[in-house]
């Protein structure tokens, strides 16, 4: 039931003319509907993952499409100013970009506190150090790998 409701949107979509649905939104929400509603199916047979697998992929799908080609569509027919009765999440152009680095080494005042400590090794201070100088493996800034630890060798019974 839920693979032909699918199909029925898809079909509203892809239809040329009257048939052709001009409410993204309605897409949208009908299509979330269904999503909450295949979510909820529950059952352990593999032929049940799978139906709710591809009736999920076919929504999301419907969701991309709504999202990326409907709405600009929509946008360069009306104009601007067009959408300004819908949510500000269902607008497609209008994102702040924001230019954040990560970095997988620590704060360097932390790295200090850890050379000093008494369980540090001068070695494992210059790794330390040696690893926050390098920018990154193929020399430019950005993501790192991060720096392995050394490990203690595991001692056996016999050993002691």
């Amino acid at each position: 039931m839920l693979r032909a409701k699918a199909a029925s949107l898809r079909a509203s979509l892809s239809g040329s003319g009257h048939r052709r649905c001009k409410d993204p939104m309605a897409i949208s929400e009908a299509a979330l509907g269904m999503l909450y509603r295949v979510d909820g199916i529950q059952g352990g047979d593999p032929m049940i993952r799978e139906g709710k697998h591809a009736v999920s992929r076919e929504l999301g799908r419907i969701l991309e499409f709504v999202d990326k080609v409907l709405l600009r569509e929509q946008e360069e027919m009306s104009g601007d100013g067009a959408f300004d009765d819908y949510p500000e999440g269902c607008r497609g152009g209008n994102r702040p970009t924001v230019n954040k680095k990560v970095s997988f080494h620590g704060n360097e005042a932390n790295n200090d506190a850890d050379e000093s400590s008494e369980s540090s090794s001068s070695a494992e201070a210059d790794e330390r150090k040696a690893a926050n100088n390098k920018k990154s493996a193929n020399g430019k800034p950005g993501l790192a790998a991060p720096v392995p630890v050394h490990m203690e060798s595991r001692r056996t019974p016999g050993e002691m």
